[in-house]
């Protein structure tokens, strides 16, 4: 018998299976430590008893159930095991009848990897006290007009964007989004990677920033749209991004033209700490104030991308993880042989700046506790 308590690693998992409905094996590293989340799920995809909390009930299911292999392995509710979530909570039930088509999976490859892509994405924001549970978030709406606040930031699955807007993003049938996070002062597309290069459909995506743009207007006091998430496995991948970014003026454009900011954010505990950044009020602008005066900041102005000019050094911050401005930054380093230029970084992004800006820039690494507590910033636990 299981005694399922708020805190516990099972209940964990049946809220993010709710929301997500089904998640990559291959990723369970992201719901704390590997080893222990393997033998978790092991001990639910056979008949047991499950005690329910403040109460004698008592459920007998297989909770969990696991199929395909290597990257097609997926967990997912074993249909007898949905009692148990009608029973803990009936709102996240009935939200994931309603969003999974009352249980119903698509079996090809396509499909899965989809959903695992959107999975790790939603875990993401989870971990970094981002609520993503539609029946929780406050409600979008393409009918009239409100003004979220979002104090507390949201991510909405495309399942649920495509219902709120199904005369936009129905029609982007192609579209890689994974996803929409909105905070007090900004919203971001936002796209899953992992470690692949994926196959764009330039038509479909500039047509989700307009449709993001919609949606942003109709429920935010914001009105434009013009930053994207890439989540990634590694910097490695972002590497290999820019290299095509460079082969292919056509995919580079997609992104630097249609998003002035295209955030990569690694698919790990880094990853977190860089979206509970992102995701603060006027966080940019906080940091650039924590690290250059005024009078040595560039304010935008310039004849290329960078955030001060100190003694003739230029300096750019990378602590946004921003590649669009990184890659502008690198292409005009050659048009000005007689400057000095410095990269600010956390730790986990320098080996990958070594590489790619070569031997003639330098790096300042900043303590990345530095930069939480001076923003205050402090992870709001939501499971």
């Amino acid at each position: 018998m299981f005694i399922i308590t708020p805190s516990s690693q099972v209940r964990k998992m049946i809220t993010i299976l709710s929301v997500v409905g089904e998640f990559p094996f291959s990723a369970i590293g992201l719901l704390g430590n590997r080893n222990y989340i393997y033998n978790q799920i092991y001990k639910h995809i056979y008949v047991d008893d499950y005690e329910l909390p403040d109460t004698d009930e008592i459920v007998r299911c297989q909770l969990f159930h696991l199929s395909g292999k290597a990257e097609l392995k997926t967990i997912r509710f074993h249909k007898s095991g949905l009692q148990v979530l009608k029973r803990l909570d009936a709102a996240a039930y009935q939200s994931y009848i309603e969003s999974f088509n009352q249980h119903f999976f698509r079996s090809d490859d396509e499909h899965i990897l989809r959903n695992h892509r959107i999975a790790e994405a939603t875990v993401m924001c989870l971990n970094a006290g981002i609520e993503a549970r539609s029946y929780i978030a406050p409600k979008l709406t393409k009918q009239y007009h409100q003004e979220i606040p979002f104090t507390d930031p949201a991510f909405y699955l495309s399942k649920y964007l495509k219902k709120t807007d199904p005369d936009g993003f129905n029609k982007t049938k192609y579209a890689r989004i994974v996803g929409a996070l909105f905070y007090e002062t900004g919203c971001y597309s936002v796209y899953n990677l992992r470690d692949a290069m994926m196959k764009w459909k330039p038509e479909s995506e500039l047509k989700v920033r307009l449709d993001m743009t919609d949606i942003c207007t109709m429920n935010t006091n914001q009105y434009d749209v013009q930053s994207t998430i890439f989540f990634c496995s590694s910097y490695q991948t972002g590497f290999r991004v820019l290299e095509e970014w460079k082969r292919n003026p056509d995919l580079r454009t997609l992104f630097t033209s249609v998003y002035k900011h295209v955030h990569f954010i690694p698919i790990n505990e880094f990853g977190v700490q860089l979206l509970q950044i992102l995701t603060i009020p006027h966080w940019n602008e906080r940091m650039l104030r924590m690290f250059f005066k005024n009078e040595y900041r560039s304010f935008g102005m310039g004849d290329m991308p960078y955030d001060a000019e100190i003694n003739g050094t230029y300096v750019l911050s990378f602590l946004d993880s921003d590649f669009a401005r990184l890659y502008l930054f690198r292409n005009n380093i050659g048009n000005f042989p007689d400057r000095k230029w410095l990269v600010l970084c956390f730790q986990h992004q320098a080996k990958f700046l070594r590489e790619y800006l070569g031997p003639g820039v330098r790096l300042k690494v900043i303590p990345m506790a530095k930069v939480m507590e001076n923003l205050n910033i402090k992870r709001r636990e939501l499971i």
